[in-house]
């Protein structure tokens, strides 16, 4: 609401003459309160012309600050103590409390004004003097009258706010509520909200119009965090100034965990006679520090309408072992569930769908025989599989006591896609009893694994070279020409060979390695033969386990 206020009324001389004055300022006024100006009052004494006039206020600087409408200032107006008011109406221009105005008046609007300082510094001959009668004036004329001013406003009272419960509360979000009286003064309101009284957010601001009663404010508020405890408050704020409302709190609601989702296995087919262990994403919820307290697993056959075969896995872990036969020989479909420490379920996560089936059969090892010779490397391993094979693999293991000892292996194939039935492997150690163990996939399940049973590596070292020399005379050189024979039965293949020279010089005999690493086949030139020597030359070849074996020397 708005009470009437009015600031004192500034006396002061006006006179004429041949510096005839445009303007009056009467004195400064500072405003106790924010007061809506709705009118300044002047007088003139003893003025009777009709010249027009307008109540004025300037601001701290002189410069105008607003004025009222224009009146003809003569004998007319309201008589008080013989002097004759009148009122130039002003627009309800709205002054902030505490602020410093120049009271006054100007005559012919509008026109030059003499007094350009306004209405700083001290008084002067053009008004704001003491209430006396004049003197003479330079260049002017003796005459005038006494005048005076002063203006009217309304206080402008602070509007009210009152902070309401909050409403349609969720896990993320809520709706602030309040009550703004704007005691008749043009009001804006909203809401500062945060995790604490500080608040640290505002909404936007609404206007709430000029009425005298309360009116209701509301405000949605999203992207908050679940089971949070948030304050707020309602701000109106006018003319009047800023009022606050008392604070209010709300907590949001609790929010289910997310889905779980990465499932595996998620497609491809599993050995039903095998553990198989099922698992999800890790746990995760819109609550802070909430954590896994259980899931549910459940799956049943693919696209029935069945119940559901259920397991719950207590704690943490985002993964389950079955145990080996726990499911037919079908396609099913799981999914899982969370529950988290906070007390909420989430959602049942995507279907997930794998195929259950038998393993196939073991393949049978043709080759070796159970208790044979492997009599040379790389030995042929062949097998006998059941229909349908797609990948094969083939391990050498050791032996103890006539049982394949898988943790120890000397050779592994790896995974071979291929429908093959044979392959070449190499047993690098000689004089030992191993086992070959060859397993097949069918329809992407591997078979168990087949057992040669136990063999015995003995195999012997490569062929003898031979060696035919050619000497040239022109160049004084020898050639030696280097044949390595086929592997014969328990021999290995030689690769490369060490050559080898003799000769008695001064009655020293003398062998020295003239070549090493040469390819199986070649042929090396000696080009350093001494004239009138006797040489002689020896082959050594090389398998790829290092045995050897030596040419005769050869002239």
């Amino acid at each position: 609401m708005s009470t009437l206020g009015a600031s004192p009324s500034f006396n002061s001389w006006y006179w004429y003459g041949t510096n005839v004055m445009n303007q009056v300022w009467m004195g400064w006024y500072t405003m106790p309160v924010t007061g809506v100006v709705t009118g300044i009052s002047f007088y003139a004494d003893s003025y009777s012309g009709s010249t027009t006039f307008q109540g004025i206020v300037w601001n701290s600087s002189g410069g105008v600050y607003f004025g009222g409408s224009t009146v003809s200032c003569g004998a007319g107006g309201q008589s008080v103590g013989g002097q004759h008011w009148h009122t130039s109406a002003v627009s309800n221009v709205t002054v902030p409390s505490g602020t410093s105005i120049g009271i006054g008046w100007w005559r012919s609007p509008g026109g030059s004004m003499l007094y350009s300082a306004g209405p700083s510094g001290s008084p002067n001959a053009y008004g704001n003097g003491p209430v006396s009668a004049p003197s003479a004036q330079t260049g002017g004329t003796a005459l005038g009258y006494q005048v005076g001013a002063y203006i009217t406003y309304s206080q402008v009272s602070a509007p009210t706010a009152t902070t309401s419960a909050a409403s349609n509360i969720s896990s993320t979000g809520a709706q602030l509520n309040g009550s703004i009286n704007p005691e008749g003064t043009a009001t804006n309101g909203y809401f500062n909200w945060g995790t604490t009284t500080a608040y640290g957010n505002s909404t936007a601001q609404q206007g709430m119009g000029s009425g005298t009663s309360a009116a209701a404010i509301a405000q949605a508020i999203s992207g908050l965090a679940p089971l949070t405890t948030y304050h707020y408050q309602v701000v109106a704020t006018s003319a009047g100034g800023t009022v606050y409302g008392a604070d209010q709190q709300f907590t949001t609601l609790g929010a289910a965990p997310y889905a779980p989702t990465g499932l595996a296995p998620a497609s491809g087919v599993l050995d039903l006679t095998q553990p198989q262990t099922f698992s999800w994403s890790a746990f995760s919820s819109p609550i802070s520090g909430d954590t896994q307290a259980s899931a549910v697993l459940q799956w049943r056959q693919a696209g029935s309408s069945a119940a559901w075969n259920q397991v719950t896995v207590t704690g943490t872990a985002d993964t389950h072992t079955f145990a080996a036969s726990t499911f037919p020989a079908e396609e099913i479909e799981w999914q899982v569930e969370v529950t988290g420490t906070a007390g909420y379920t989430s959602a049942w996560s995507a279907l997930a769908y794998v195929t259950l089936a038998s393993p196939p059969a073991a393949p049978a090892v043709t080759a070796p025989a159970s208790g044979s010779t492997i009599p040379a490397t790389p030995y042929t391993v062949a097998w006998s599989p059941p229909a349908g094979q797609t990948d094969y693999e083939i391990l050498v293991v050791a032996d103890s006591g006539g049982a394949p000892v898988m943790g120890t292996v000397y050779y592994d194939s790896g995974d071979v896609t291929s429908t093959g039935t044979s392959q070449p492997v190499p047993f690098p150690t000689n004089n030992l009893t191993v086992h070959v163990m060859v397993r097949v996939m069918v329809n992407t399940l591997w078979s168990a694994y087949a057992d040669s049973g136990a063999v015995t590596v003995t195999y012997s070292a490569p062929a003898a070279p031979t060696l035919v020399l050619t000497p040239d005379a022109a160049t004084g050189s020898i050639s030696v020409a280097i044949t390595n024979p086929a592997p014969g039965a328990g021999q290995t293949a030689a690769v490369s060979n060490d050559l080898w020279r003799f000769a008695t010089l001064a009655g020293q005999a003398t062998a020295i390695r003239i070549a090493h690493g040469l390819a199986p086949g070649a042929t090396f030139v000696d080009y350093t033969p001494g004239s009138g020597i006797d040489y002689q030359y020896q082959a050594v070849a090389f398998d790829s386990f290092g045995n050897s074996s030596p040419s005769a020397w050869t002239d």
